[in-house]
């Protein structure tokens, strides 16, 4: 393991417009993100910049992400924002691959707040209060365009304004201060992003390409295209292979473990259905070589899939890739009435019986740090 130092231009004296924030996940330090606000009338920005330095799929990879969300101060509903991410490998080896720049206005947003502003509005008493003086607020993330809530009690403290809460399902904590959050923590994920005026010091170890530990044949399994597993780990982590179990997966409870069957997908009839697949097909086919990690390639090919107007959802999970069970990410497609597992980065439609979820949701990560600690996969014999 080492450390890299990430600079970040124009570095202004941190303060109520301005924050630096030390991105770290699973405990160790990615990269920074930029906070910056600004105000013109009633109207207020917060824009986000990250460059995050991480490793994937056994490649390491410089991330950058800008987001820039604009609300109307009075009523805290979205007015427009935009989005863009991208991802290359730190030795120039590829060219960068970026998501086309994404635009949310008002009329999209229909009244919902933006997600990155959540925290801010929250902690000043904004959206409606319910039970025990918790307050709620509907969100839009700007990045995807899903809808959700934002929900947190708020608490007074000498270091800013204290939150507890959810946002589209997902728990935090945070601590906003001047406007402007110097703590966010995802615990479920394992990120924390925490506010720095120093260098940043980043690590350069693998934090998604270890393997998960399994046993078993598996090859023979895909061919014959079932695979069924038993899964050992943490009682959380069996939960939600429990619940998000997709219509090519089925999972039940065992004593201390989770079997896990997952069969190749009968591809639904129907010439619609076999149209977007042929097209999803070409899709992939067109991203071949062009991404080097399953993130920017799931997140390019649901870009494309939403342009054409196709019902499609990322999702993470573990998958049987270069020969071991490892992290990963990928696509779902709905269509002709069957959810049809697609695999940009492996250039498979549908994909094959080794992949299984665990969380719904682009880099949701969702059970990723549990899972990352006592995960074991056994193939079992039919």
């Amino acid at each position: 393991m080492g450390v890299v130092a990430i600079a970040t231009a124009a570095r202004a004296e941190e303060g109520a417009s301005r924050r630096r924030l030390a991105a770290t996940l699973f405990g160790r330090t990615v990269g920074e993100v930029v906070l910056s606000t600004g105000v013109r009338g009633n109207l207020r920005t917060l824009t986000y910049r990250s460059e995050l330095l991480v490793v994937r799929d056994r490649v390491r990879l410089r991330q950058k992400a800008f987001l820039e969300a604009e609300w109307n101060d009075a009523t805290g509903a979205l007015v427009q924002a935009l989005a863009r991410r991208c991802s290359e490998p730190e030795d120039g080896s590829a060219p960068p691959t970026c998501t086309s720049a994404r635009r949310t206005d008002a009329a999209q947003a229909a009244g919902a707040a933006p997600a990155l502003a959540a925290e801010v509005l929250l902690a000043r008493g904004m959206g409606a209060q319910g039970k025990d003086g918790e307050r709620c607020l509907d969100v839009v993330d700007e990045q995807t365009g899903a809808r959700g809530r934002a929900c947190a009690t708020a608490a007074a403290g000498e270091a800013g304004v204290e939150l507890k809460g959810s946002k589209m399902g997902a728990p935090f904590r945070a601590v906003v201060r001047d406007g402007l959050p110097d703590l966010f923590e995802l615990p479920a994920q394992g990120a924390a992003f925490e506010a720095v005026r120093g260098a940043v010091e980043v690590t350069d170890e693998d934090l998604f390409a270890e393997p998960v530990a399994w046993t078993g044949e598996v090859r023979p399994a895909l061919r014959r295209g079932v695979v069924k597993l038993r899964v050992d780990g943490p009682p959380e982590t069996l939960r939600a292979l429990r619940e998000v179990a997709l219509a090519w997966q089925r999972a039940t409870d065992g004593a201390g473990s989770l079997s896990v069957e997952i069969s190749r997908v009968s591809l639904p009839r129907g010439r619609e259905a076999r149209r977007v697949l042929d097209a999803a097909a070409l899709l992939v086919a067109q991203a071949a070589g062009r991404h080097v990690d399953c993130q920017t390639a799931t997140a390019w090919f649901v870009e494309k899939a939403r342009a054409r107007g196709w019902k499609v959802r990322p999702v993470t999970g573990f998958a049987f890739v270069d020969g071991r069970f490892a992290f990963h990410e990928w696509a779902v497609v709905e269509t002709g009435g069957a959810a049809v597992p697609v695999d940009p980065l492996l250039a498979q439609v549908p994909a094959d019986p080794g992949h299984v979820v665990l969380s719904e949701g682009a880099g949701a990560g969702g059970v990723l740090i549990a899972a990352r600690h006592g995960l074991s996969v056994k193939v079992m014999e039919r």
